[in-house]
């Protein structure tokens, strides 16, 4: 097999809709676990600032 016929075959191996679909799905998969975790560090400051009077003030900075 020369480098091109790799080169082509390496291609149709990697690069196909499936492979195409996986990583984007990866991608969201990532994305979305970020978004969570995220809302829940920011659920949990809200969680503590609402239970004392004088954390809540600090966090909303008033």
């Amino acid at each position: 097999m020369n480098g091109e016929e790799e080169q082509t075959s390496y291609y149709c191996r990697t690069k196909n809709p499936e492979n195409t679909a996986e990583i984007i799905s990866d991608d969201i998969a990532k994305a979305t676990a970020r978004h969570f975790l995220l809302s829940s560090k920011l659920l949990d400051v809200f969680e503590r600032a609402l239970s004392a009077p004088n954390e809540f003030y600090r966090v909303v900075g008033l």
